[in-house]
């Protein structure tokens, strides 16, 4: 596929001739909200970090992508389904809400669907940036911030922190933040718990990463 150039997102218009959000929810990975943050930290802890992500997603008014993997089936139908409503709903106001899936062997989930559009146009293999050039197209320019999981004391090569690194490098006009509910691998259990339960009026910005 050629590669077009770049354009911001906050440059086009919707179909009603509005101009589109200048900012982008991420979520990074949710199916590790579940087994594998069961087994970190057990159901409790689990179950803040997934509503935890429902609430931003509810909050935001903004664009919204969710970046899923080899870890999707690990989501309950509860979950998935309220995602899926969210992102139609972002759609429906004239923002961006897509789902794609980065993925080696994307043929082994022939039932993963993405809101609209192709399916083989969301699919991506995870050993190349496509994706993030692709999205880039859409929301460089925008203020992003990522949620999901997950985080470790070694942001660069966590799995958010590639994410956010990727995505630099595509959305050179773009803040890059990440969310402080974010499912962090370091962060003791209790310590967790209680940042993942607090009341913030929204997604709190704690780390801005450095672009090179």
């Amino acid at each position: 596929m050629a590669r077009s150039h770049q354009l911001s997102f906050v440059d086009h218009l919707n179909v009603d001739g509005h101009f589109l959000p200048t900012e982008t929810l991420i979520v990074a990975y949710p199916g590790t909200l579940f087994w594998i943050a069961e087994k970190a930290y057990g159901g409790e802890i689990a179950r803040a970090l997934q509503m935890n992500v429902l609430a931003a997603m509810k909050r935001c008014s903004g664009n919204m992508i969710v970046i899923e993997s080899r870890w999707w089936l690990e989501q309950d139908d509860d979950f998935r389904d309220v995602v899926e409503e969210l992102l139609i709903q972002s759609v429906a106001r004239g923002c961006l809400g897509r789902r794609y899936l980065e993925h080696e062997e994307s043929e082994m989930y022939p039932e993963w669907q993405p809101i609209q559009g192709d399916r083989r146009d969301f699919i991506f293999d995870e050993e190349d940036d496509e994706m993030f050039w692709h999205m880039g197209e859409l929301i460089n320019g925008t203020d992003i911030t990522i949620t999901g999981g997950w985080l470790s004391q070694d942001i660069p090569s966590s799995a958010i922190g590639l994410i956010a690194s990727d995505l630099s490098k595509h959305c050179p006009r773009s803040s890059i933040a990440i969310a402080h509910d974010a499912f962090d691998e370091d962060i003791s259990g209790d310590g967790y718990l209680a940042r993942a339960t607090s009341r913030s009026p929204g997604p709190v910005k704690i780390r801005i990463l450095d672009r090179d």
